[in-house]
């Protein structure tokens, strides 16, 4: 049977393992992998602590640091992570108003080439006309 030290010593190692095992099954270790170093770390430590019977405050301390450690691992990966995809958010926004300004240009440079069809098509069909009208009164 634990004694209450022990007990209160191997939950709080528990807790620890379990906030730097979610911590590493996050986007803890792409986005943060020193942080995560540093709770795998400060677990070791206090596992270290515990074979080497050191006391509960010792263990107890280190199993917190180690899970506080994690959460702090996730929450900058979590904030990374949202950055990054606000980022390519951002640039895929600019990408696709970049292309809607080239498809409005094109638009735009259409409509003329267009308009300058319709006007020489309305010159030749007038000159055309004007020969015809000049023709007819000639004979």
């Amino acid at each position: 049977m634990l004694s209450p030290d022990d007990y209160q010593s191997v939950v709080e190692l528990y807790e620890a393992g379990n906030a730097v095992d979610m911590a590493q099954s996050s986007v803890a270790v792409r986005y943060a992998p020193d942080t995560l170093g540093k709770a795998w770390n400060l677990l070791s430590q206090a596992y270290a602590a515990l074979f080497n019977h050191a006391g509960m405050t010792a263990i107890v301390t280190l199993a917190r640091q180690a899970a506080q450690t994690a959460e702090d691992a996730r929450t900058i990966a979590n904030r990374r992570s949202r950055d990054e995809e606000l980022s390519q958010a951002r640039q895929q926004a600019t990408r696709a108003e970049a292309l809607r300004a080239q498809a409005e240009a094109a638009a735009q440079t259409a409509q003329t080439q267009a308009d300058a069809a319709r006007a020489l098509l309305e010159q030749e069909r007038a000159a055309r006309q004007q020969s015809q009208a000049q023709a007819a009164a000639a004979a």
